[in-house]
């Protein structure tokens, strides 16, 4: 691992930067395998899963489609292109290319190939689990390079314990992952002086803005921190053009399908497509009420205590919410860094102080623009390079002046950091159970899964989105009819079509985690009501704890 690190800028002298960078990683990988119970997203699992699931446009033949596929799906078809409305939107054959509007689906294609090869969801997280603590490394090899070992060794150990980091990566897969290195890559450009610089620069915009067009934010803020601080190299915008217009290619070509013969489609109102999401920003930067997905307090958890954020998405009772000690340590972190960024020191004309004085107004402008635009955690989770980047800088600058005792010095200037990230990560599995839906955590949707399976359901209705992609996988015997874009659309008499659909089979119904426009749900007795006006009948044959799911035999009333 010594030779990973060693290179003519930086001779290897003492080992201290490889022994932390490595023990982190391995710190990293073990701390993220403690999260077991992160369940299966569904609006991600559609784009790699090897089950693709149904989903009704309409409940009923479509109507002025050019083309039905199986389930009602309408699409439009241009040679081997696919454009539908339901995720992934864009196809070429039978690979995703756009998983929405915003959002490629590049970044999933090795967990595409990998699903259809057989690997399962277990051996896919540690594949991600891996591919962060390898960040991990790369970064800290980045920083040795640049001829900063103490500040690699301390960035190693705050990334691999970023809750972010370590969650994200293994629960969002490969575009929170791409978004991450896209962040990543422009940080090295401003270490890297010439044409390195240049092709870093270039590779990050391609990547960020293909895996999501929300990087545009994270990459104003990076770049002119960068430029500011004359930190980029070179030609940096020629570059920046070439990789921005390579990242946006998929989109303009999926833009084009939809606004042009996608426009002749049954309209599904979807958070997937470009005028919702618009409207979101608009609501966003007008400051009206958001969900509590998107309250203002999340900048606040993203710099304190990540996972306190799943308590304010999910609403939980205080008597559930993590301890304030992960947010305290997190807090002081940030303070050590600060005490670091203000203390006196050579103004230094290396690379990495270069960065340094590129994040003091890179990072702080990404985070700001994160938010305003987008106030979801998962957006901001996009700076958690950078954050570790200038916060391990900064903590270097402090620790160089112990002198001999540095190194042991530099670890209990991070121990803070770290140790909130240690904590917020070994509490996220309670959180996550906590969840009113059991669609969130894995063991909800085991034991949904568990209950079909004990009713030996065959053919199963339900209308919720967070079931859609995610259950499938866990019941691939099971025909699950998917009808949440008929909610979508506000389609008349949901109640009596879900029925009818459902009869001689089951209906499933499901708690949600928060408030949708996609689900659909009743008690028994609205549900009899709407079965008895229809000549059926609907009968229970199962319900978890709390009536958290409920499953009804739907027959013909004698």
């Amino acid at each position: 691992m010594g030779n990973f690190f060693r290179t003519p800028a930086a001779p290897p002298g003492r080992h201290g930067a490889a022994a932390l960078a490595v023990a982190a990683a391995t710190l990293g990988l073990l701390l993220s395998a403690q999260v077991q119970n992160t369940g299966l997203v569904g609006e991600v699992a559609v784009t790699w899963s090897a089950h693709r699931p149904q989903a009704l446009l309409a409940l009923g033949p479509p109507v002025g489609t050019e083309r039905a596929e199986p389930g009602g799906e309408a699409a439009v078809h241009r040679g081997p292109l696919r454009w539908g409305p339901t995720r992934p939107t864009l196809r070429l054959g039978g690979w995703p290319l756009m998983v929405n509007a915003y959002t490629g689906a590049l970044p999933d294609l090795p967990a595409v190939i990998a699903a259809r090869l057989g690997a399962t969801e277990g051996a896919l997280r540690w594949a991600m689990r891996g591919a962060a603590a390898l960040l991990t490394l790369g970064v800290a090899r980045g920083l040795w390079r640049a001829g900063a070992p103490l500040a690699a060794g301390i960035t190693a150990l705050l990334l691999a314990t970023r809750w972010d980091l370590q969650v994200y990566r293994v629960w969002l897969g490969g575009t929170e992952l791409a978004l991450v290195l896209a962040a990543a890559a422009l940080c090295v450009a401003m270490l890297q002086p010439g044409p390195r610089g240049r092709a870093w620069v270039a590779a990050g915009l391609m990547i960020g803005l293909h895996a999501k067009i929300t990087f545009v934010a994270s990459a104003c803020g990076l770049l002119l921190g960068g430029a500011l601080a004359g930190a980029l190299p070179r030609g940096w915008a020629r570059a920046a053009l070439l990789g921005a217009g390579l990242g946006l290619a998929p989109a303009a070509l999926a833009a084009a399908l939809e606004l042009g013969p996608g426009a002749a489609l049954p309209r599904l109102p979807s958070h997937d497509r470009i005028d919702l999401q618009l409207g979101r920003v608009w609501a966003a930067l007008r400051g009206e009420a958001p969900g509590a997905r998107e309250a203002a307090p999340t900048l606040w958890r993203a710099l304190t205590d990540p996972s306190a954020f799943l308590a304010d998405a999910y609403q939980l009772p205080p008597s559930v919410r993590p301890p304030p000690l992960a947010a305290a340590l997190g807090l002081c972190g940030w303070f050590l860094a600060g005490i670091g960024a203000l203390a006196p020191g050579a103004g230094g004309l290396r690379p990495a102080d270069r960065l340094r004085r590129a994040l003091h107004l890179g990072l702080p402008l990404q985070l700001t623009l994160l938010w305003a635009f987008a106030h979801d955690l998962h957006h901001l989770a996009q700076a958690a390079v950078p954050a570790a980047l200038w916060a391990g800088l900064c903590l270097a600058r402090l620790a160089r002046r112990a002198g001999p005792a540095s190194w042991l010095v530099a670890v209990a200037l991070g121990a803070p950091a770290a140790g909130s990230g240690a904590l917020a990560l070994l509490q996220t599995d309670a959180l996550l159970d906590a969840a009113p839906g059991p669609m969130v955590s894995a063991r909800g949707q085991r034991e949904v899964a568990a209950l079909l399976r004990a009713a030996g359901a065959q053919r199963v209705v339900l209308c919720d989105y967070e079931a859609w992609g995610s259950l499938d996988p866990l019941v691939p015997a099971v025909e699950l009819r998917h009808a949440w874009p008929a909610a979508a659309t506000g389609a008349p008499g949901l109640s009596a079509a879900l029925l009818g659909e459902a009869e001689g089979g089951h209906l499933l119904t499901l708690r949600a985690s928060a408030p949708f426009i996609y689900n659909w749900s009743a008690e028994g007795p609205a549900l009899e009501a709407a079965a008895a006006e229809l000549g059926l009948r609907v009968r229970p044959v199962g319900a978890l704890p709390g009536r958290r799911a409920a499953l009804w035999a739907v027959e013909r009333a004698p």
